[in-house]
């Protein structure tokens, strides 16, 4: 499933502010375009539950696992639901008002299904001036409603619970295997992903001076060109494995995108430009990532 490249583009910005909340909860929706939202090592424990013909085990950990996804569904949703409301401003009709707080009521109680029409009479009374902020963060909100990683993936467990009650256990196994493998991700999303969550860490940590983002003076475009240029030749190499075309991929747009954004130079204990220091390149930097030096992939990949 392709990644928005506005919600890519929304994470380099946010990460480049050091918004890292933001960052934090903008790496949760791309991961639903990257992974399947029940992660391959829960599929796991249901399929060894199985085998072992623990079968009130595997319905206690669906029972579980359907809970999980009410919950992180509920906390993406608040949160997009507050941007709009924040967005929107003080001044409201009653009709807004009204619509807001059921709203509110249905994330509550965790009734998603009935939020698209509420949604849908938000943008009928978008004529009454909404905010062009306001108009793109309900987009936004109900983009992610509409969303089919939760709805499938509960009709999924939905499916898996009723083979269960059926006692059709070796069916039940086939299903949770074309689960396994449907979701399947590609080595080039796990590597752009990867780089993705790498930046995040090395942004957040100012106290890693090792890292190549905590060296990297983000408002300098010359300097983010030319690893641009450097990470773009990777993908393009040959020689690189679909993870690492991946890898390289995000780092790519990360340039991109910060020569795009208005950057103040940051100044270093010395008051000098953090420009003037030399950034070495990847080739050279020897002590941590060369950016080829990061892609060592975990046994767990």
């Amino acid at each position: 499933m392709p990644i928005p490249q506005t919600l890519v583009t929304q994470y380099f910005q946010v990460l480049a502010k050091r918004e890292f909340s933001e960052a934090e909860h903008n790496l949760e929706l791309i991961k639903l375009n990257v992974h399947f939202i029940i992660p391959d090592h829960e599929i796991e424990n249901l399929l060894q539950l199985l085998d072992k013909g623990q079968i009130a085990e595997v319905e206690v950990e669906i029972d579980r696992l359907k809970e999980v996804l009410m919950n992180k569904q509920l906390s993406i949703l608040q949160r997009e639901f507050d941007r709009f409301r924040r967005t929107l401003g003080p001044r409201q009709s009653n009709r807004i008002k009204q619509t807001l707080e059921i709203i509110t009521n249905l994330l509550i109680n965790k009734q998603f299904a009935e939020l698209t029409f509420e949604i849908e009479k938000l943008e009928q009374l978008s004529d009454e001036s909404y905010p062009s902020e306001a108009l793109s963060a309900l987009g936004r909100f109900k983009r992610i409603v509409l969303h089919k990683q939760f709805t499938e993936a509960a009709s999924e467990l939905d499916t898996l619970k009723q083979l269960l009650d059926n006692k059709q256990f070796d069916k039940a196994k086939s299903e949770l295997q074309k689960f396994k493998q449907k979701r399947r991700r590609t080595d080039w999303d796990k590597g752009y992903f990867r780089a993705l969550y790498g930046m995040y860490l090395s942004r957040k940590n100012v106290n890693d001076g090792y890292s190549f983002f905590s060296k990297l003076d983000i408002s300098d475009r010359v300097a983010l060109n030319a690893y641009k240029k450097e990470f773009l030749n990777h993908v393009s190499n040959g020689l690189h494995g679909d993870f690492d075309r991946g890898y390289f991929s995000a780092w790519a747009e990360c340039m991109r995108i910060l020569t795009r954004m208005d950057i103040p130079t940051p100044q270093n204990g010395n008051g000098k430009a953090a420009g003037e220091e030399k950034i070495e390149t990847l080739r050279s930097d020897k002590s941590q990532a060369t950016i080829a030096n990061f892609l060592q992939k975990s046994e767990d990949e």
